[in-house]
């Protein structure tokens, strides 16, 4: 199983003696099946892509993958579609730890670069249809 690397770090958090760059999460490679939220994604484009996805022949199953704060809006989201499908899908539903990693690095330049690991909650939501 190989992982995906993502870009490079996205956020920057200042403390007195050290700049933390956190770093992207790594991933699977994305399917078209797949629908990474986070808490800036848009809702009503959320249901619309997996409603989209639901309705194709071809598509059997969509999996809603959320991490953190997201975690609130991925099972909303599945929760929605529940109700707008009602009978027609069932899911289910996988929860973890994920390891993210960030970069700290020291204000003193002469000192070296500090990779330090934190535990993030997930979850993984397979949403697929009933058989006729």
């Amino acid at each position: 199983m190989k992982l995906s690397k993502t870009k490079d770090p996205v956020k920057s958090i200042s403390n007195k003696d050290k700049i933390i760059h956190k770093r992207t999460p790594q991933h699977l490679p994305i399917k078209k099946n797949d629908i990474y939220v986070s808490r800036k994604s848009s809702y009503i484009a959320l249901i619309k892509r997996a409603k989209k996805l639901l309705l194709e022949k071809e598509t059997s199953f969509i999996v809603l993958h959320g991490l953190g704060a997201a975690i609130k809006i991925t099972v909303n989201l599945a929760l929605e579609l529940k109700k707008q499908f009602s009978d027609k899908i069932d899911w289910e539903i996988t929860t973890s730890t994920v390891k993210l990693y960030d970069d700290v690095e020291p204000e003193n330049k002469e000192e070296d670069l500090i990779t330090e690991t934190r535990n993030n909650s997930a979850i993984t939501i397979k949403i697929f249809k009933k058989n006729k």
